[in-house]
């Protein structure tokens, strides 16, 4: 059930036709908006979504459901492709070189925690409560990353970033991607294997080939959560 009010007829109008903009997903136009999202907030100040698309409601009488001027009521039938609510601010890690050459990265993988660790074998938490996949951006320079995942899957790259090149891994898209949008799959391993972190603790090892001054890895995952709204 949804009931939306107005301070006259002009705002409540108004209201309503925003609400059917939003969700009206133009699927297949040139200005296709994509679904609609939902959000609901956490006492952690967190936010976290589900993309939806309606499926039946939005009917409405005339002096049951509304007084034409300050109050609407309908019901919506909403449907998730995605049965989880995903957090919109992700859990991360940061490598990156040093003057001294030595690669930084959180001990524990957690949003704005500042002790480190050498590269190498660490920990990574994932909040949720189901799958996460990472994605990874690499700026160079460095001439190839090779990623395992908590099951020992491996994920290697063999190509070449200059100082000005970056690369983006999708772990659930399963792509590779440069600055300009350029497929750079091609430059993986054979048997490439994406991977995704499980709920709870679990150890990943990031290795970076010829670290040099601006290169720097940042890896990022969303929790995602059943939730009861």
């Amino acid at each position: 059930p949804l009931r939306v009010y107005a301070k006259n007829r002009q705002e409540l109008n108004e209201l309503l036709s925003d609400l059917a903009v939003a969700l009206d997903p133009f699927t297949g136009v040139a200005f296709d908006r994509g679904p609609a999202r939902l959000f609901f907030g956490m006492p952690d100040d967190y936010e976290w979504y589900v993309d939806v698309t309606r499926v039946s409601g939005g009917d409405w009488k005339r002096k049951k459901d509304s007084d034409d001027r300050t109050y609407f009521t309908t019901t919506l039938g909403l449907e998730a492709g995605d049965p989880f609510w995903t957090r919109n601010f992700p859990e991360q890690f940061v490598v990156e070189y040093q003057p001294t050459g030595t690669p930084l990265l959180p001990r524990i993988a957690r949003l704005r925690v500042a002790s480190t660790a050498t590269t190498g074998e660490r920990d990574v938490e994932n909040v949720g409560d189901t799958w996460a996949w990472p994605v990874l951006t690499m700026l160079g320079p460095t001439t190839g990353i090779k990623l395992t995942g908590p099951k020992g899957e491996i994920l290697q790259w063999d190509g070449t970033l200059g100082s000005s090149d970056t690369l983006t891994i999708d772990m659930r898209a399963n792509t590779v991607e440069d600055q300009t949008g350029a497929n750079r799959y091609g430059a993986l391993a054979p048997a490439p294997q994406f991977w995704y972190i499980a709920p709870g603790v679990s150890k990943v090892e990031i290795l970076i080939e010829d670290m040099a001054p601006g290169t720097k890895l940042v890896a990022q995952w969303w929790p995602r959560r059943w939730a009861v709204v």
